[in-house]
């Protein structure tokens, strides 16, 4: 139970603190390659920063393969100990057995004065018998420890992951370019929002994933999960809308909404991203969560540093004549301390969290996660008010809008609640249970 919790804490510390420093990074200003002082506003290399943190998860992967090529080694030692012991006990009955049966004979032909045993068809008959069971006997324990042998080896030698290398690692490529283009996008939207509007917008995946769910994966949703939908849009609505009124000018205003156009857009790119990961993971034996996050990783570190970045450098644009460039993201990070402090949380908060998220994985149910979520979003709003309060910069301040996004904030978590059946709506569900019954009758 106290595993459990430190978990859960775990896992609700290192995800607001996700949110919290990205903000916090665009939010800083330093110099870079060129002058005056700028905000860090790169989204992209935010992406980068990500990726290397989801990279870590793969020595979550190697440690775990390693543990279970230890305990089959273990295994093999231990049978081939218990056949090797089986055969010597074997041998030693068989050698009694004949060695009784020969000293009868040999007192027998003392008695009868006679060699019987050159002669006597029984003693030839039984002492090829007991040499036969022996040869028989020991064939099959050859036998059996040479198949334990091979079976053993082959499981030693782990040909799942072998086959995952040769054969599936290429899979996480489209997942991963997904990775790319949707954190890229919630980014550049995260820019033009505040945390709190980031955080409650990613709430939208519900929504996307339901579309992707009916249209492509071709799956029926109840009315319950229809109606949480329904809520969550709603939400989202009243959290855009209060973001929105909350601006000054007509410019203001048109940043919001491109802000808010590009998480919607990420996180429709996300849930594409998580339809395919379930995909695998549910069809592919040899794919577990922490190869997943580590491949991922690995793959969307190589795009952004070989793809990406090179042509956001290459593209005119506002930062000192490029897209994005990666150079002074990099001298701005060495000049600024409290940036850079940022980018190390950051990256060890998307690290640790992965780690949390799949090392509960088995013992995480619908009620957690959506209690994980809440306090989330919950956490990272408080945190980013108090920060306000001392530092209206880096932080949000608490206007009279901020009533309609508490009323959004509601219908998100209600809405949440609803769709993955925490909450029970009996009516629906009776509603829909009686419909299910009708139409097997009438099948």
């Amino acid at each position: 139970m106290t595993q459990t919790w430190i978990l859960i804490l775990g896992m609700l510390t290192t995800g607001s603190v996700n949110t919290v420093s990205k903000k916090a990074m665009f939010n800083t200003e330093a110099v870079g390659t060129y002058s005056p002082k700028h905000h860090f506003d790169k989204p992209f290399t935010q992406t980068l920063i990500m990726f290397l943190g989801e990279f870590l998860v793969i020595l979550m992967y190697l440690m775990d393969l390693r543990k279970k090529k230890k305990q089959q080694k273990l295994t093999y030692q231990d049978t081939f100990k218990i056949n090797k012991d089986n055969e010597d006990a074997t041998d030693v009955e068989e050698r009694k057995k004949l060695l009784g049966d020969r000293n009868k004979k040999t007192n027998s032909s003392f008695e009868d004065g006679s060699n019987q045993s050159s002669h006597d068809p029984d003693f030839n008959s039984n002492s090829g018998s007991g040499s036969g069971s022996r040869s028989e006997s020991g064939s099959d324990n050859v036998n059996t420890i040479n198949n334990t042998k091979s079976e053993l080896k082959s499981l030693t030698n782990d040909p799942k992951s072998k086959q995952m290398k040769k054969t599936s690692i290429w899979l996480f490529l489209l997942p991963a370019i997904c990775d790319v283009f949707g954190t890229s996008l919630a980014g550049l939207g995260l820019m033009y929002t505040t945390a709190s509007v980031f955080q409650m917008l990613r709430g939208s995946i519900i929504v996307f994933s339901a579309i992707i769910a009916v249209t492509v994966m071709r799956r029926k949703l109840h009315a319950y999960q229809w109606t949480g939908i329904f809520i969550v849009t709603a939400g989202l609505v009243l959290v855009g809308l209060s973001s929105i009124k909350g601006e000054k000018n007509a410019r203001s205003v048109n940043k919001t909404l491109l802000g808010i156009l590009f998480i919607l857009l990420g996180q429709f790119v996300s849930a594409s991203q998580f339809s395919i990961e379930e995909y695998f993971l549910k069809n592919k034996p040899d794919v577990t969560p922490q190869r997943v996050v580590g491949t991922e990783g690995m793959f969307g570190t190589i795009m952004m540093t070989a793809i990406v970045l090179p042509i956001l450098y290459y593209i005119p644009g506002k930062d000192n004549g490029s897209q994005e460039n990666a150079i002074d993201s990099a001298v701005m990070i060495g000049n600024n301390w409290f940036l850079a402090l940022m980018v190390v949380l950051y990256w060890l908060s998307i690290a640790f969290y992965n780690f949390f998220s799949l090392t509960f994985a088995k013992q995480l149910s619908t009620v957690h996660r959506t209690l994980i979520d809440t306090c989330r979003t919950l956490c990272v709003w408080l945190v980013e008010i108090l920060i306000g309060i001392s530092k209206p910069t880096y932080g949000e301040t608490w206007s009279k809008w901020s009533f309609l996004q508490l009323g959004g904030f509601f219908l998100l978590v209600l809405g949440t609640a609803i769709h993955h059946g925490v909450l029970k709506i009996d009516f629906l569900q009776k509603y829909f249970m009686k419909k299910s019954k009708t139409d097997s009758s009438s099948n």
